[in-house]
This record gives C-alpha cells, structure tokens and sequence, in this order.
C-alpha cells in the first residue's frame, strides 16, 4: 500500500475504511478457520465490486479502499457491496456478516493531506459503528474535521503507550 500512496497525490480521490461487525464473534464462536473464510470472501467481494479500484487488508478485519472515481460512482458500488454481503454463502453461521465503514472523497493534494484523509475515513467508521453497524457513513473531505480527527488518533496513541 505504502508505494502506491504516490498515484494519490494531486489526485481527486475517494477512501474508504470498513470493518466487519463484531468479527471476535465469528472467530470465538466459529473458529479462526470460520473467521478466515469470512475474511477471504469478503476479500473477494470487495474486488470483486471494485475491480478498477484499490482494495486493501488494513489491520484484522479492516479493509481499505482507494479510488479515482467520483463520489456518485463509487457510492453506487458501495450500496451494491452492502447488498450482495449478504448472498455470500457461510456455512453453519447463525447471522450473516455484516461491515461499517466511513469514507470521505476530496482533492488530495500532498502526503499531510492522505493522512488526513484516511483519519477522516476512520473517524467516519467509527460515527457509522457508533450509529448502530452494518452501514456506511460518508461525507466530503473537510480539512478542519481531518484536523481533529488527526488530533483525536493522536491522543488514543499517547493513551495506549
């Protein structure tokens, strides 16, 4: 991911960060050989939905997904992601998987402004968790939300040290 931040630069750019919902159950309940299964099929529908488009794992169960398209195009196949979620075919669970996410699509116009902006996604996903999961929270990139969202990040590093 990191060589690829050069293309984004000077670019007009949509970023989204989604987590699948409560994973720790799945993987406690089910197993980690369950838990893998989910994460290779959402994986797959998520490049699969995106194909033009830069899917990434971003920790765990979070993913990453960087785009050159506008933000109509890329909210159309955000709905249609969260619509075929729910056709992907998991043995033996007793809910289906569900994923929030928060993305945001602006002018990036140098390295402070990447980060701002995946803060700025991940402040979304967090406001999409905390509205009640399995939904997507988006708005245009605003510099000064990006700000204290940076401000924000940095203060739960300094109190996990």
């Amino acid at each position: 991911m990191r060589e690829d931040f050069e293309q984004y630069l000077g670019q007009t750019i949509c970023v989204m960060i989604c987590d699948i919902d409560r994973f720790k159950f799945f993987n406690d309940t089910y197993g980690h050989v369950l838990g893998d299964d989910i994460l290779s099929g959402i994986s797959r529908l998520l490049r699969h939905i995106f194909p033009d488009d830069c899917v990434y794992r971003y920790g765990g169960d979070e993913f990453l997904i960087l785009s050159f398209r506008n933000q109509p195009s890329f909210q159309d196949d955000v709905e249609r992601f969260q619509r075929h979620l729910k056709d992907l075919p998991f043995d033996d669970l007793t809910r289906q998987p569900t994923m929030s996410g928060g993305y945001t699509w602006g002018l990036c116009q140098g390295a402070v402004d990447l980060r701002k902006i995946f803060a700025l996604a991940d402040h979304f996903l967090y406001q999409a968790k905390e509205a009640g999961r399995n939904r997507i929270h988006c708005e245009p990139f605003d510099d000064q939300k990006a700000e204290i969202s940076l401000h924000e990040i940095g203060n739960l590093i300094d109190k996990s040290s």
